[in-house]
């Protein structure tokens, strides 16, 4: 994810917009605009859900991708190790007979289930610290593991471009209604940077449902927003 990052820091440099090197808390305002932000993007999809229109509804779901890095590049917080921390959680509630369990629809872990939060918070010192050196794993690389879990949960994806089903569509707006609310009410930048990141994974999961690699058109899309600041 670094080049993306790196790309996205130079936009940054570019328009003479702020970034940070060190993980760093936003105000309550601040999150309020990005907030508006993904929700505007939601809205243009739902649109363009109803109008069958498969590419402006790609188009808004990769810009709410680059809203999410963008504010991570500014906040400061590398996400690829917290990334891999949430793959591996993901994996890890896995039962021994290799299903998920649930108790009157709540998710259950396994007995040797460990939170990965502590380990998270490691990862945010080390940046605080700047120890930390950023991951360069390709975004097709994280939706081959998102696709190695799915497969191993008999979660239902398209294995070529097109609309995911419609119960798998209001999952995802109500999962990321509900992180952009806990993100808005978090305190600390570690809660902050779970919570990005958790709708970073999200929204990777959400393209792996859909059949569809996102990291050509977010590039694209930094390239217009690039050529757009240079001018």
């Amino acid at each position: 994810m670094d080049t993306l990052c790196d790309r996205i820091r130079l936009i940054r440099e570019n328009n003479n917009l702020e970034y940070s090197n060190i993980p760093e808390g936003f105000f309550f305002k601040n999150k309020t605009n990005f907030n508006s932000s993904i929700f505007s993007c939601v809205s243009s999809m739902k649109k363009a859900y109803k109008g069958n229109n498969f590419e402006d509804y790609i188009s808004n779901l990769v810009m709410i991708t680059y809203y999410i890095l963008d504010r991570l590049v500014e906040q400061g917080i590398y996400p690829d190790a917290i990334l891999e921390l949430m793959i591996y959680d993901d994996f890890q509630k896995i039962w021994k007979d290799g299903m998920l369990h649930y108790d009157g629809g709540k998710l259950v872990n396994p007995p040797d289930y460990v939170s990965i939060s502590s380990d998270i918070d490691k990862e945010i010192l080390l940046m605080k610290e700047g120890n930390y050196k950023n991951g360069n794993l390709s975004i097709s690389e994280y939706q081959d593991k998102i696709l190695r879990y799915f497969d191993l949960i008999h979660v239902k994806h398209n294995d070529s471009p097109g609309f995911p089903s419609f119960d798998q569509i209001s999952k995802y707006y109500n999962k990321l209604s509900n992180g952009l609310e806990a993100y808005l009410l978090s305190d600390y930048v570690e809660e902050e940077a779970e919570e990005l990141v958790g709708l970073l994974y999200k929204t990777l999961k959400f393209f792996t449902k859909m059949g569809v690699n996102p990291e050509n058109y977010i590039n694209d899309l930094i390239d217009k927003m690039y050529n757009k600041k240079s001018k």
